[in-house]
């Protein structure tokens, strides 16, 4: 692709069958019916010899839409948070490996590969009600991590010319040979789980997100408006395997990212840690916290919290990634100019995020008094443009103890660069 600079409101570059587009050219592709590209299936792993297609990859319009109703249930906002008692024997156990690890603060501690340990076992138990054991062993467990990091340098190089997947890792013969179905130890894991689950092997499991998968497979086809009512059930076997192997996947490496980089710039922000700090233990006092650990509810209404998880993710996006659409059947028309149909396009979250038209001079500048301070109509314009996504905010008080418990993030040591490891291809 070729870029060129230009206003956030206008279409940022075409080269070829290749543009990059504006977070406003991509909602317009959105209402126009854009669906994703060749680059998306990329990550596909193998089930039972063929792609498994998940709400990531697939470009199946149809599919896609059964799988998210199928779903949407169990991502709902409410079945999030009541899934809150899961993670936090996860955070005691995190919080405990720390203090032992670093010999309660008096050495230093690699906090980068810690918080992915976390978010895996985290996302084990919210999944599967059982943790995968990286914090128990302080390890890499089945080089996982490693995995995840192998397939992101493959989707980035061999995204920007998918063609070259059918030949590589996309190639039959080369999957015969190579047993990649094998070496997917999450997908494996998930596969047991789910075998384990339906034959009633795990009475003490709680009400996690398998679970309600699970529920959902079990009941009524449910008939849409317009459409003949099928045989198929709401969500399939291989659908709740690719699901929950997705959830681990892609939530541990993203949850990660943005873990890493809101503790990276509040250690390199001591005003901010500071402000921070005061508002959290002012909420303890007066009882907007339970202690010693608090809802998600709770910490909701914090507003300076909020706005430092906001401008965390902000500083450093998950991903790195064009996030590509193709352009339907008949082209469409994107901040104003034509686009013929079958043009790939596309928008950068560290591009948008880094643009001073929307976020001001100090774009660059880890400022969470942005969200708060900077007056109604720029927050307005700042949100819109936001491509990160929301995380709950209960992991982010592990820092943020009650009282005198609280960890100290002041050190005048040199913070270590635990952005450095986040997932940014």
């Amino acid at each position: 692709m070729i870029r060129r600079p230009c206003l956030p409101s206008t279409l940022l570059s075409q080269s070829g069958e290749r543009c990059e587009i504006s977070s406003q050219g991509q909602s317009e592709l959105v209402a126009n019916n854009g669906f994703q590209s060749s680059f998306y299936p990329i990550v596909e792993a193998l089930y039972k010899g063929k792609p498994l297609e998940t709400l990531f990859t697939t470009r199946n319009e149809q599919y896609h839409s059964q799988l998210l109703r199928g779903a949407a249930n169990a991502y709902s906002m409410k079945s999030l948070t009541d899934l809150e008692t899961q993670v936090q024997p996860v955070i005691d156990l995190f919080l405990n490996k720390l203090e032992e690890f670093g010999a309660r603060g008096t050495k230093p501690v690699d906090a980068g590969n810690w918080v992915q340990y976390f978010t895996f076992d985290a996302l084990g138990a919210i999944n599967f009600s059982t943790q995968f054991g990286f914090l128990q062993t302080g390890t890499d467990v089945g080089d996982n991590m490693k995995t995840i990091d192998g397939l992101i340098a493959y989707l980035s190089i061999i995204g920007q010319a998918p063609w070259l997947h059918k030949v590589l890792l996309g190639n039959p013969v080369v999957q015969k040979i190579l047993p990649l179905e094998n070496y997917n130890e999450i997908q494996n894991f998930a596969i047991r789980m789910i075998e384990r689950r339906t034959r009633g092997e795990q009475p003490d499991a709680g009400y996690d997100l398998l679970a309600r998968l699970l529920e959902v497979a079990a009941s009524e086809p449910t008939e849409k408006e317009g459409e003949a009512k099928t045989k198929q059930p709401p969500l399939t076997h291989a659908q709740i395997i690719a699901l929950t192997t997705t959830n681990i996947l892609a939530g541990s490496a993203t949850t990660a990212c943005g873990l890493r980089s809101i503790f990276y710039h509040l250690c390199r922000n001591p005003s901010a840690l500071k402000k921070l700090q005061t508002e959290v233990d002012e909420a303890f006092s007066s009882g907007a916290l339970s202690t010693p650990s608090p809802r998600y509810a709770e910490a909701a209404k914090l507003p300076y919290l909020d706005a430092v998880v906001v401008e965390g993710l902000r500083m450093h996006p998950a991903t790195g990634f064009v996030l590509e659409r193709e352009v339907p059947a008949g082209g469409a028309v994107i901040c104003g100019e034509k686009i013929p149909e079958g043009t790939v396009v596309g928008i950068n979250a560290w591009v948008m995020h880094a643009n001073k038209q929307v976020f001001g001079e100090d774009a660059e500048t880890f400022r969470p008094e942005r969200w708060l301070e900077d007056g109604e109509e720029r927050i307005k314009v700042m949100k819109r443009c936001n491509m990160t996504v929301r995380l709950s905010l209960s992991p982010f008080f592990f820092f943020f103890k009650d009282g005198n418990e609280a960890n100290d993030f002041s050190s005048s040591a040199p913070a270590p660069a635990l952005a450095s490891d986040a997932t940014s291809p």
